[in-house]
């Protein structure tokens, strides 16, 4: 989709997105908003802050969606600048193609996986798996609230806080009271989900990765390269491997014998990724707690650090969240907020004043 659009003598054509947007980033403009604009602007040694196998770690620019249809996203950010092997060819200009992403579905052979969001006018630190394996067991961990996120906030105005101090809890107890709710939450709605979770791959991915892998031997060295040896492990002869480099996954169904090499491989590397997200559902005994929508905790012993208790839902078709009504009338707020007709969750923030 796109749309003409004029401002201060600016005539271009903009994609625009779905919602009908044209971003105006701090970076930018409405003219200039674009995936080279930023390119252009930022430094790629310092925006990408940690890179490994299995993980990287992205500065994210502020006012930058995480996907969609516009001009420029992370998503569009990153497969730029780690581009998969469908977007190798020598001829093919990237910046083009990459222009066209809205989604990481658009490209079946992209892993890269950011693990979290960051909203459009946040910047910071991104944690981005380099493959759906490490992204699953990320997500499953940031899913478990096993890893702290800290923002910092400038604040205009004075920051007073009347609130009242808890006794007899500590930061420990609250946080795994939020992840007693969260695993209760988890084991009712499982029988309504689907067989798959966060990294799962079928048969068929697999398959056309090891497509891939086959026709490519002797270049780089793939980071899944043991499960792409898994397949050929299982396939003596290299006439069969040739012939299956040849079909596509509906003709390889037909056989029995090969598709099984397929949902075998799958199969050993699913279950191994779920043990490896098991690691992270390890829950302590909670203890039952209704706090204030504001509070302290006595156990800080510092009047600089409070908290804020407001469950958070989403909106069907609105981007804002909305805040339960307890927190708003400032009474205790339950943990547990299933009787409501959103689904509130839990949402406990740990504030910090650094300077006044």
């Amino acid at each position: 989709m796109a749309e003409k659009h004029a401002d201060a003598g600016c005539q271009t054509l903009l994609p625009v997105g779905e919602s009908g947007v044209i971003d105006n980033p701090c970076w930018g403009s409405k003219c200039d908003c674009s995936l080279l604009y930023l390119i252009g602007l930022i430094d790629r040694s310092t925006t990408i802050i940690l890179e490994s196998e299995e993980y990287i770690v992205l500065n994210k620019p502020p006012d930058l969606r995480m996907d969609g249809d516009y001009p420029a996203t992370v998503i569009k950010l990153l497969t730029y600048w780690y581009p998969p092997d469908s977007l190798q060819s020598p001829s093919a200009n990237l910046m083009q193609k990459v222009s066209y992403l809205t989604k990481l579905s658009d490209l079946y052979d992209n892993e890269i996986r950011p693990c979290h969001q960051l909203d459009y006018a946040t910047s910071g630190a991104l944690l981005v798996g380099r493959t759906r394996r490490a992204a699953g067991i990320a997500c499953e961990a940031f899913r478990n609230r096993t890893i702290d996120k800290i923002y910092l906030a400038l604040v205009h105005g004075h920051v007073e806080i009347d609130c009242p101090t808890i006794s007899g809890v500590t930061k420990e107890d609250i946080v795994n009271s939020i992840r007693s709710v969260d695993k209760r939450r988890a084991s009712k709605s499982k029988a309504n989900r689907k067989k798959s979770f966060q990294g799962f791959q079928p048969a068929s991915s697999i398959f056309l990765k090891w497509k891939i892998f086959y026709s490519r031997k002797g270049g780089k060295r793939p980071r899944d390269f043991d499960m792409m040896c898994n397949v050929e492990r299982k396939v003596s002869l290299k006439e069969d491997l040739d012939s299956m480099a040849s079909m596509s996954w509906g003709q390889i169904k037909t056989n029995k014998d090969w598709k099984s090499v397929f949902d075998d491989v799958a199969k050993t590397y699913n279950d191994s990724l779920k043990d490896e997200q098991k690691k992270t559902e390890n829950v302590e005994p909670a203890k039952n707690l209704d706090l204030p929508a504001v509070f302290r905790l006595k156990a800080d012993n510092d009047e600089n650090i409070f908290y804020v208790n407001a469950s958070l839902a989403s909106k069907v078709d609105d981007f804002a969240m909305e805040i339960h009504a307890d927190a708003l009338k400032n009474e205790d707020v339950k943990m547990n907020q299933e009787c409501s007709a959103l689904d509130f969750k839990v949402a406990v923030t740990r504030c910090t004043i650094m300077g006044r």
